[in-house]
């Protein structure tokens, strides 16, 4: 190999390290034209060193990255070496912070004859220098403007070494108080004190991270709740020191506070309530009761079915209660029977969770001694509405047996009187005529008494039932008027049964007396009972286009009939309901509970 190829491999060489290595490394001579560059300019211009010999700086730059660097340019042309780092903003490569080194070179003569400039690029590492300077000022401002403290101390002498400036806001004290001495151990709450220090100093032997809460007392005596955030940081010179950040937790506090108290006044509500409260979930599970009914323990209850505790009758029906309530989301009611024989009215409230109902609360009323009195009551009000009819039904045959038949005889004799006198005093007109009018009174009280015995006690209700006695009533109404016009209709479902004895004699009253006040107190000309059977209700519906109820005149009146009718429906466990209607007249409205097994 001869000089002039070790030569020539010799700068491939070179070319291939300079090519290599990171900065753009280029010669620039007097007049400020490129006459060599490394690769690194092709990648960032576009262009091949070729095509950039002999170019100016200007045109390969860009006017204003030129403009930027022209004074350092200058600088180095007159034989100084430059140093220096700025943003740069490129033609063709864009916006760049670089690292620029201007090595002067000089000729024989010793003239600069240019200089090697050596460009790095640092625009990521200094993107990140900033990002990183930016995220500790806005951590840094955070930290002062938002109500932490934040705080560094030495592990060892736990000596504060820097303390927040909001200190001075939420305590009271200025940063430089903290410096001195044991001030955090002093300014402790007395409770707290102890509790405080021993658990901070073990915590820093064992614990990278910790938390606790504590009191500390203010510098206007007031005590402030902190939440302490401590962190163990190893430091370069081998040190440990603690950092931390401290919360003021205060009304936290304060609304725990009135939780808990709230908490125990609605525990001791639940405790002294005779109402027994608990929580069941999905599954029927009981998870919570605030006391047992008789007879049953807590721990027998707890994390047992509900239903376990009712009786079988009670069981089907309340947990297809509880799995109407799970699905719809809304509260129900439910009346049954536990195994001891207690009843209770339980109401079911759903407890929505993330848009679900997660638990259902039951509330179980005892009922059971307002079931016996209303027992007892029923069996009062059914044996004196049972004397009661004993009574009619006496005094009906009273009238019927011996005033209808006294009166009878009484007109027997004046028929024996009147033949008397026409034959002793055959010109006497006037007696006769006295004569005619006395038998004709006793006719019309004969008539009077039978439809009062009647009305007492219809022997028909008794023999051929409700339809047929309500029938005869119409019929005797409408005989005993003059009001002409008078229509009564009434329709019956054709398979409409007898009803028990009882029944029917509580339904015929209450019809009895919404007919009757038709006829008589709202003057009505058209009067219709309808008696309809439906899948397990005897209803009765009674229709007029009178006057309506006069509610004042009821009032007045005290209104007897309308409590005896109310009576009666209670009594039958009937639901009754009387109303005006818009078009006028009233409309009244008896449900009957009825099985096909009660019929009779």
């Amino acid at each position: 190999m001869n000089s002039k190829e070790a030569f020539r491999l010799q700068e491939e060489q070179l070319w291939l390290v300079i090519d290599a290595l990171p900065p753009l490394i280029s010669f620039i001579d007097s007049e400020q034209r490129y006459q060599f560059t490394n690769k690194r300019y092709e990648e960032w211009f576009g262009l091949s060193r070729e095509q950039m010999r002999g170019k100016h700086m200007r045109e390969i730059l860009g006017q204003e990255a030129y403009e930027n660097v022209l004074p350092r340019v200058e600088q180095a042309l007159r034989g100084t070496k430059v140093s220096f780092t700025c943003w740069v903003d490129y033609k063709g490569a864009g916006k760049r912070y670089v690292e620029v080194n201007y090595l002067p070179q000089l000729d024989e003569r010793g003239e600069t004859r240019g200089f090697l400039a050596f460009i790095l690029d640092s625009t990521e590492r200094k993107r990140d220098e900033e990002e990183l300077q930016e995220s500790k000022e806005r951590f840094q401002r955070l930290v002062e403007t938002t109500n932490v403290i934040g705080w560094e101390a030495d592990l060892e002498t736990w000596a504060f070494t820097y303390v927040s400036p909001q200190v001075t806001r939420l305590l009271g004290y200025q940063p430089s108080e903290w410096y001195e001495g044991d001030f955090w151990i002093e300014h402790l709450h007395p409770e707290d004190r102890e509790y405080a220090v021993k658990l901070c100093a073990e915590s820093s032997k064992s614990l990278t991270e910790y938390e606790f809460e504590y009191r500390m007392i203010a510098a206007d005596g007031r005590t402030v709740w902190l939440r302490d955030l401590v962190s163990v940081v190893d430091l370069a010179n081998g040190k440990k020191e603690l950092r931390g950040y401290l919360i003021d937790v205060t009304d936290r506090k304060k609304v725990e506070e009135s939780l808990r108290h709230s908490e125990e006044q609605l525990q001791n509500l639940l405790e002294n309530i005779p109402d027994h409260v608990f929580t069941i979930d999905s599954l029927g599970i009981i998870r919570y009761i605030n006391h047992t009914a008789p007879g049953f323990r807590k721990d027998e209850v707890l994390g047992k079915h509900f239903s376990t505790f009712l009786e079988p009758e009670s069981r089907d029906l309340a947990c297809r209660c509880l799995q109407n309530v799970l699905q719809s989301g809304t509260p129900s009611d439910f009346e049954g029977t536990d195994v001891n024989s207690r009843s209770y009215r339980i109401r079911y409230v759903p407890v929505n969770r993330s848009g679900e109902v997660g638990s259902v609360l039951m509330v179980a009323t005892d009922v059971t001694e307002q079931k016996r009195s209303e027992k007892s009551r029923r069996n009062l009000i059914e044996r004196l509405e049972s004397a009661r009819e004993v009574e009619r039904r006496t005094l009906a045959r009273e009238l019927h047996d011996e005033a209808s038949q006294d009166l009878s005889a009484a007109g027997l004799y004046l028929t024996q009187v009147s033949k008397k006198i026409a034959l002793l005093l055959p010109e006497e007109e006037s007696i006769k005529d006295v004569l005619k009018k006395a038998d004709e009174l006793i006719q019309l009280t004969h008539e009077s008494l039978r439809r009062t015995a009647h009305a007492l006690h219809p022997s028909i209700l008794e023999h051929y039932g409700l339809v047929i006695a309500l029938q005869g009533f119409t019929q005797e109404l409408s005989k005993s008027t003059d009001r002409s016009g008078l229509i009564f209709e009434m329709e019956t479902a054709p398979d409409l049964p007898r009803l028990d004895r009882m029944v029917e004699t509580a339904a015929y009253r209450i019809t009895q007396e919404a007919i009757t006040n038709a006829f008589k107190h709202a003057q009505a000309r058209h009067i219709s009972i309808n008696l309809g059977l439906h899948e397990n209700m005897v209803s009765i519906v009674v229709e007029d286009d009178g006057r309506g109820i006069d509610h004042g005149a009821v009032e007045e009146s005290r209104g007897i009939g309308l409590a005896a009718m109310y009576e009666r429906a209670d009594l039958i466990g009937a639901k009754l309901d009387i109303s005006t209607k818009v078009s006028g007249g009233t409309r009244l409205a008896l449900d009957i509970p009825f099985a096909r097994n009660q019929a009779i």
